[in-house]
């Protein structure tokens, strides 16, 4: 529908820009949450890279390979037990074990996803089959191949619920079973099964504009963006005059924006 891809784009502009970031994104680029992500990716494994060599034959464009030992299937289906997968070796760091609002300090050198692995460390790899094989893959800055301690880590449980509760297939029915799921890690903090990020994970699925939202959730999403406080302004700017790419009072650009979207003649048609 134009009015929800409007919405979305309209949400996109107001709160997030690209000078945010340190690689080149698409104007109005929307980060999925972590929920989105699990539900759209193809296969995902947790795989500990075993070796690491430099071949001019390796299909990658950094012409090496690591071989990864897959040791858990968290969801699709693999032909193998072992993978290579493009990357280097200078090794960046991992992410906090019960924060899941980022991904590692490698997606964030330059190439808008993290490439850089040590052998030994064990990932859960977010995979996409290709003509060449599996390939880990997923939009920028998102948590598609972060290192972990153990099958049993943090990350690895909430992508399990997530996995779980995706293959329902009715969008109601999932924001229903994530509710649940957010009240019982809150009454279950410490527990393994329910990690302590987790209900902070999934308020940002709900609290975040994309694409996969309906038509009503972004409606209400946008409206409750009206009474967000002024933002400061660039200097010499006219309150009056908004500039959607530029940093100006949020408040004046929402008002704006919401103009637009109200007298669309199109709204709430395809």
């Amino acid at each position: 529908m134009r009015v929800l891809r409007l919405i979305v784009w309209i949400l996109a502009v107001t709160f997030f820009t690209a000078d945010s970031f340190a690689c080149s994104l698409a104007p109005g680029y929307l980060q999925p949450s972590n929920y989105d992500l699990v539900r759209a990716t193809e296969a995902i494994v947790v795989a500990q890279a075993v070796s690491y060599g430099i071949s001019p034959e390796a299909k990658s464009e950094y012409g090496a390979q690591f071989r990864f030992r897959v040791l858990v299937i968290l969801k699709g289906r693999l032909e193998k037990t072992e993978l290579a997968i493009g990357g280097i070796d200078s090794y960046y760091g991992k992410s906090s074990d019960n924060d899941f609002r980022s991904a590692r300090p490698g997606a964030f050198t330059g190439a808008c996803n993290a490439y850089d692995y040590k052998v030994g460390g064990i990932f859960v790899l977010f995979l996409r089959k290709s003509d060449s094989g599996w390939v880990v893959s997923g939009p920028p800055f998102t948590r598609i191949n972060e290192e972990v301690d153990s099958v049993n880590s943090p990350w690895v449980a909430v992508i399990q619920h997530y996995v779980r509760i995706g293959a329902i297939g009715n969008y109601e029915v999932e924001k229903g079973e994530l509710r649940k799921l957010q009240e019982t890690a809150k009454k279950n903090t410490g527990n393994a099964v329910y990690p302590s990020g987790l209900s902070e994970d999934i308020e940002s699925y709900f609290q975040r504009p994309y694409p996969t939202r309906s038509y009503g959730d972004l409606i209400a999403l946008y409206n409750s963006y009206g009474t967000i406080p002024c933002g400061r302004q660039d200097a010499g700017i006219d309150r009056n005059r908004v500039r959607v790419g530029g940093i100006v009072d949020r408040r004046i650009k929402v008002s704006y924006l919401r103009g637009v979207l109200i007298g669309g003649s199109d709204a709430g048609t395809e």
